[in-house]
Parts: structure tokens; sequence; C-alpha cells
């Protein structure tokens, strides 16, 4: 995963629901890698090709999991979202700053499990994938309501 600085604004007033609050400057959030496809690139070039420049690490493999929507109410479209295969092993590599990436780091099941539990992990297509790959059994100790193994 790779921890970033995301803006998150309040919700607004309960007289005014719909008016953020931007007071609150963002907080860190361990998110997937993800990026928009250049002109032409097929979503699955996409995932290989954001996966290896945001985690250092070249994809040997894209699996699609998926087509999810950020928000069913307003998206026109669905977003892709692929799982990985990383060749290479080791120490994960340095942030990227200009991608306002501040670390990357290779995660147990468990540790991910924590960030979830103390709200480190709140992208939604972050939390879509580990889902996913729980009902899949490839991340097998995702702890989600209704998961099983298929």
């Amino acid at each position: 995963l790779v921890k970033v600085w995301r803006p998150v604004c309040n919700t607004g007033s309960p007289t005014d629901p719909y008016q953020p609050d931007w007071s609150s400057v963002g907080r860190y959030s361990w998110e997937i890698p993800r990026g928009i496809p250049k002109a032409g690139e097929s979503s699955s070039v996409t995932a290989l090709r954001e996966g290896g420049a945001e985690t250092g690490r070249r994809i040997v493999r894209a699996q699609l999991l998926g087509e999810y929507s950020w928000n069913s109410t307003f998206a026109v479209h669905n977003i892709p979202l692929y799982t990985a295969e990383v060749a290479g092993t080791g120490k994960a590599p340095k942030g990227d700053p200009n991608e306002k990436i501040l670390q990357v780091d290779w995660l147990t099941a468990g540790q991910v499990d924590e960030l979830v539990d103390a709200g480190e992990i709140f992208c939604g297509f972050t939390l879509a994938a580990l889902y996913h790959l729980g009902r899949k059994g490839i991340f097998p100790s995702a702890q989600v309501v209704g998961a099983s193994p298929v």
C-alpha cells in the first residue's frame, strides 16, 4: 500500500449537510496504487504502469478484480480495479513526494486489518479491493462482514 495525504472535509452542519466544511485540511490514508490512463491506454496497461511507478517495483501481471463506482448516484462510469503480482522482494522503496506518496510499505494481512480498524484505510477503492480479495481467499485474514473464500 502507499501512504498519501488526502484532503478530507467534514460534512456540513446538521442544518445544511451538503455544505462541506474545508477547515479540516486532511489526513493520511493508506491506499492501493492508482492512476489515470494515458490516451489510448487500456486499463490493464495503466494498472501495470501506475503500480510499478508508485511501488518502485515491476508489476509482472495485473488481474481485474471488478469495476467499481465511487458514487453510483453521481458517477457516470465505473472504474476498473486490479490486483497485481509484483516482481522482486526486499525493503519497500521510499515514497515519491512529486506523486504525493509519502511512504510505500509491504504489509501483512494482520497489519492491514489493524490499519482498517484504526481508520487509516478509508479509501473506498482500497476497502473494495480488500473485501474482494477476502472473498476470493487471496487475503484470508481480511475481516469483512459476509466474506468467505470462494
